[in-house]
């Protein structure tokens, strides 16, 4: 599905022929993803376009590790979890940092019960 949201539009568990194409404000960004050839199950990768700034969008893409339990809800997470951090950093009036996306994996990590810091999605 993709879905806009106040922080965003996400692409969660989508298999797009083509790509969708977006612009704003501060440039245009594209979107595609797919599952694996051949793979029958859904597909595990997330996608989103969140919004920090009138001239500022992050387009940020989470791989859900096809095979590994769950995958598409960590990637979602993931996401979504990013999207929230982002909102809160861009409120704060704060540059966008890269350990975001570090701080994006933590509710995976709390979910799963994995404590070693291995996670089901990449980021």
């Amino acid at each position: 599905m993709s879905a806009a949201s106040g922080q965003g539009i996400f692409y969660t568990e989508r298999d797009l022929a083509d790509a969708d194409v977006h612009t704003f404000p501060a440039g245009t960004a594209a979107v595609c993803t797919c599952r694996c050839p051949g793979k029958e199950t859904s597909n595990e990768d997330a996608a989103a376009l969140i919004p920090y700034s009138d001239d500022a969008m992050v387009l940020a893409v989470a791989d859900g590790l096809g095979g590994v339990r769950a995958g598409e809800v960590a990637s979602r997470t993931a996401l979504v979890t990013l999207a929230e951090t982002l909102s809160g950093s861009a409120k704060e009036g704060l540059l966008l940092r890269t350990h975001e996306r570090h701080r994006a994996g933590q509710p995976v990590r709390d979910r799963s019960g994995d404590r070693r810091g291995n996670d089901t999605c990449r980021c």
